[in-house]
């Protein structure tokens, strides 16, 4: 579905978010992932170049939210709690993955396949979903930084 495109190693990257590492600079301010919600702007960029090059880190699950008035390639546009009562990623991802495509137009002003943007997916994991953990969330990705909110632009 619409995980699917050049940029979609990136979706990979994103689909274990809960479990990675994120190093933010000294202008970012880190967000829990159950934190995250619609209009928050990310420096995507920075979490997936963090900690000497590979993510993983330190297992902190945290994004750097930033101002989106500052250069950033990410922005939340959807978020939504998981439906099912028992832990399965397949499913997870499945759910999630609907909710992106289908939020994606609305947000953007443009249909998923004409975009010159991406999606990637946020999901519990394993672990933290044990915790309670049930957002799924929808994450715009800019092929370069961008200023300025990235709801209605068309791209």
């Amino acid at each position: 579905m619409g995980s699917v495109r050049a940029g979609a190693a990136v979706a990979g990257v994103m689909t274990s978010m809960l479990a990675l590492a994120a190093c933010s600079s000294p202008a970012a301010q880190d967000v829990v992932p159950r934190q995250l919600s619609v209009g928050e702007c990310i420096d995507f960029g920075s979490y997936v170049t963090s900690a000497n090059g590979a993510v993983g880190g330190d297992g902190t699950s945290s994004l750097p939210q930033v101002d989106c008035g500052e250069a950033h390639d990410g922005e939340v546009y959807a978020v939504s709690t998981a439906t099912d009562d028992v832990f399965d990623s397949d499913a997870l991802i499945a759910e999630v993955d609907t909710l992106c495509y289908d939020s994606f137009d609305e947000y953007v002003g443009t249909p998923f396949a004409d975009s010159s943007l991406y999606y990637s997916i946020v999901y519990p994991t394993g672990s933290t979903w044990n915790q309670g953990d049930r957002m799924l969330a929808c994450v715009l990705v800019a092929k370069q930084q961008t200023t300025g909110s990235l709801k209605g632009s068309g791209l």
